[in-house]
């Protein structure tokens, strides 16, 4: 059943790639601040909180990082030392800015 699932999991990352980066972007946000939020002893859960940070999170972390990170890979394809070095600085650069911000 796992193997099924993650050839599932594959083929849609592979063929919904922005969709599937917003969606788990999503997904992680939503998850962790509804865990943040019982660990600081929220009663109720602030779910409009949950909400604005799910949207954030999966438009500017999901669906704008991966559409930026496969334009950097386009500009620069390959693994040799001196794509790897450009694909991370300017990766770090606007992406570290606006999540730091």
């Amino acid at each position: 059943l796992s193997s099924i699932v993650f050839e599932k999991y594959s083929v849609w990352t592979k063929n919904y790639y922005l969709f599937m980066a917003f969606l788990q972007s999503g997904i992680i946000a939503c998850a962790a601040d509804i865990f943040t939020q019982k660990m600081e002893g929220a009663v109720p859960i602030d779910y409009a909180h949950v909400l604005a940070l799910l949207s954030v999170a999966a438009i500017a972390s999901g669906w704008f990082n991966a559409l930026l990170l496969r334009r950097i890979e386009a500009a620069y394809p390959g693994s040799g030392t001196k794509e790897v070095v450009m694909k991370a600085i300017i990766s770090t650069l606007p992406l570290g800015g606006a999540i730091n911000a």
